[in-house]
């Protein structure tokens, strides 16, 4: 009798034993989805977070594009019209003043080219890279 309420005993153990360690395996698959989930969750607010940032950097470097491109045809206009000023109070005639606007945007295009083979500068507008 006292073999059998051991045996009982121990019986009733493992089931409780066996119970909790159930429990606890519920809860740690939980704990697992919960944190899966998260990840989830995190994980596409990063992607919609890094999707924005890149638009907002792309509107920006193109609005500085469009604003260096229009700085710079304004400076180009100056210097053509300085360059006219020039060479009329120096009496030369409208073909002169074709070499030296000729000259000047040769001279700016020859030190865009190291720019834009690098990267730093985009192609102009209507060559065949742009």
């Amino acid at each position: 009798m006292a073999a059998a309420r051991c045996l009982a005993d121990a019986e009733f153990s493992a089931r409780e034993r066996s119970l909790e360690l159930e429990a606890r395996e519920f809860e740690i698959r939980r704990i697992q989805e919960e944190t899966e989930r998260q990840r989830s969750e995190v994980l596409e607010v990063a992607r919609r977070e890094a999707a924005a940032l890149e638009s907002r950097a792309r509107a920006e470097a193109a609005q500085t594009l469009e604003w260096a491109r229009a700085r710079s045809a304004m400076i180009m206009q100056r210097a053509g019209h300085g360059a006219e000023q020039l060479l009329s109070a120096a009496g030369h005639g409208s073909a002169a003043l074709e070499d030296a606007v000729e000259a000047i945007v040769d001279m700016a295009e020859r030190d865009a080219q190291p720019l834009r083979a690098s990267g730093e500068m985009p192609p102009e507008r209507g060559s065949p890279a742009g």
